[in-house]
């Protein structure tokens, strides 16, 4: 499997979509502190028991994500989404996904929350 970026967001035209958590089991293929590498290809890997990471969205965290989204705002604990098109794309790649989980709040039928993986880093 390659190694892939992680996309969080929302693509609405009215209202907000709230993300409350994210935890994704997987190996980082980037180094927290330094740029970020292109996805290469990586040998399979186990599952790891603990998620490589949680994100409980009470602040931007720069060590994750590249660049906080137009649209995304931190409010009592969730990140919230507003606009179209808007996405925080993870700082590197992950390799060997194994779990993905998500608490989030539809509040409108035309909120789109989007969670993506992708070999493309834009």
């Amino acid at each position: 499997m390659s190694s892939c970026f992680r996309y969080i967001g929302a693509d609405n035209d009215v209202g907000a979509s709230q993300w409350y958590d994210l935890s994704v089991w997987g190996i980082p293929a980037w180094d927290v502190v330094g740029p970020s590498p292109a996805p290469t290809e990586a040998a399979p890997t186990p599952a790891p028991a603990l998620p490589a990471f949680t994100d409980e969205f009470l602040a931007f965290d720069p060590l994750l994500w590249l660049a906080q989204c137009e649209g995304c705002t931190y409010a009592g604990g969730s990140l919230v989404v507003t606009g179209d098109s808007q996405l925080l794309r993870s700082r590197g790649t992950f390799v060997g996904l194994s779990r993905v989980t998500a608490t989030l709040t539809k509040n409108d039928e035309r909120d789109d929350h989007g969670l993506v993986f992708s070999v493309l880093s834009a």
